[in-house]
């Protein structure tokens, strides 16, 4: 962890591999949709996808497999198979997820929720969860012009909780993110899951914690400067 000092007095959540374990769902699935239609499963191209809304995710897969590849028509095989799987096996929640909501509800610090997903999709995902109740300041994928790595969506969350960008920590999980809310002036806390600590996360990272639980000791001594 890093030992620089830094204030904070919000907090800002990504969804898809922060909060809720989808990226470990999601992987797999990817995998056999790229095999059954005949693709090679480029991990590194997959990787640059994480933390990115459809339109990118699109044009990141375009670029590495050619301009007639049809992402739309695997992306909704995806959904598909991803459904199948939710319907029997639900949505994990991470582990020390709603510790650290709870620990922030009871203090009044203010978070808000700020994904990369669409509303309606981010509302089922959270709904499957189990924990809907848990956020009412949220601003998704679909309701901002610019998707991560732009920092448009963490200053319009910072913005929703009335708190300096400055003083806002961000949990994130990917390099979109992390380069999203280090464009924002924020404090970007690295929680890996499939993207793992490298050279890159460490430069923009204020810290990288292993879990959520982790990320709760850290920001309870970043509320008390």
């Amino acid at each position: 962890m890093s030992s620089q000092f830094a204030v904070c007095r919000g907090v800002i959540f990504d969804m898809d591999g922060l909060v809720v374990d989808t990226e470990q769902i999601s992987y797999p699935i990817w995998q056999r949709v790229f095999k059954e239609n005949g693709y090679p499963f480029e991990y590194d191209v997959y990787i640059r996808t994480i933390g990115c809304d459809i339109k990118t995710s699109e044009s990141i897969m375009k670029s590495a497999y050619g301009s007639d590849f049809p992402y739309m028509d695997l992306r909704a095989k995806r959904k598909q198979y991803g459904e199948e799987y939710v319907s029997k096996h639900g949505i994990p929640v991470k582990d020390g997820a709603v510790e650290l909501i709870e620990f922030l509800s009871d203090l009044q610090v203010p978070y808000a929720l700020a994904t990369s997903t669409a509303f309606e999709k981010m509302q089922v995902t959270l709904k499957i969860a189990g924990i809907t109740k848990y956020f009412q300041n949220i601003v998704a994928g679909d309701q901002v012009a610019k998707g991560k790595p732009d920092p448009e969506i963490f200053l319009k969350a910072a913005k929703l909780i009335n708190t300096d960008p400055k003083c806002c920590v961000v949990l994130e999980d990917s390099l979109r993110g992390l380069q999203a809310a280090f464009a924002s002036e924020m404090i970007p806390i690295f929680v890996p899951d499939v993207i793992r600590p490298n050279e890159e996360t460490n430069k923009l990272a204020h810290a990288t914690c292993c879990n959520l639980f982790e990320a709760k000791e850290l920001i309870e001594r970043m509320l008390s400067y």
